[in-house]
């Protein structure tokens, strides 16, 4: 979530970044993974601090200039030559996230995720949401937002990472081309390691560590319905559900 205000800024206002900007830096939201340092280092905010006044006014600055700079012609602070979007099965990306941010289902979302949330996409009503459409409102969004950054040139390529290998990555990238690379005595390596059939690097990458989801939430699609675990809207309505499925058609994921 941390790089997403490179690609947000479009439909908003000055007052709206103003509002999302002080939201977002008024304190630490740790369970986001996002901190001022992550864009670069600081001279002049102590590290022994998690957060102050200082780490606040530099949340502001930073991502002032960062809002909407990958859809601009001025480089952001992380000026990478090429930008790639991965996706996942965004059904699976709902469950992690209800797993992570919905203490129970007919809950309200966790008040971090509510923070970012209404920061980067303040036309939605976060409030009047149940915790799983919340999330699955976040998920739309933020893949939706990513894909106009793609239609706009902002983003190169895209991948699924069900199905893509770290080679595969490294081709998309440039990495293997020699009038494309960033390092050149990086391609050798790399292309004689892409090349074996065998290595690991050409298997599609799983994950094994910081799993959240063990076992623990394994929604239907009823689940999703208008009336159901806290939902507002009407009993049985496919609103959240269809927008969903949407999704996973663009990405060219099988609705089951």
């Amino acid at each position: 979530m941390a790089q997403s205000p490179g690609f947000m800024g479009s439909d908003y206002d000055e007052s709206s970044k103003i509002k999302s900007l002080a939201s977002l830096c008024k304190q630490h939201t740790r369970s986001m993974g996002f901190h001022p340092r992550m864009y670069k280092e600081s001279n002049r905010c102590s590290e022994r601090k998690e957060w102050s006044s200082c780490w606040a006014q530099e949340c502001i600055e930073i991502l002032g200039d960062e809002w909407g700079c990958g859809l601009r012609e001025d480089a952001c602070e992380t000026p990478f030559r090429t930008t790639l979007h991965q996706t996942r099965n965004p059904y699976h990306t709902v469950e992690s996230l209800v797993t992570k941010f919905c203490p129970a289902l007919n809950e309200t979302i966790h008040a971090s995720f509510h923070t970012f949330t209404t920061a980067l996409f303040p036309s939605q009503d976060w409030s009047s949401m149940s915790c799983i459409e919340a999330v699955t409102a976040y998920v739309v969004e933020y893949t939706n937002a990513m894909l106009l950054a793609r239609e706009a040139a902002a983003i190169h390529a895209s991948y699924r990472i069900e199905d893509t290998s770290p080679c595969d990555v490294a081709q998309l990238a440039g990495w293997l081309d020699e009038s494309t690379t960033v390092y050149l005595p990086h391609t050798a390596r790399i292309r004689k390691l892409c090349h074996s059939e065998l290595h690991k690097a050409r298997q599609p990458m799983t994950s094994t560590k910081h799993k959240i989801n063990k076992g623990l939430v394994k929604l239907e699609w009823s689940d999703l319905e208008g009336g159901k675990h806290g939902s507002r809207l009407p009993s049985g309505s496919k609103e959240t559900e269809m927008k969903l499925r949407t999704l996973m058609e663009q990405l060219g994921y099988n609705p089951q």
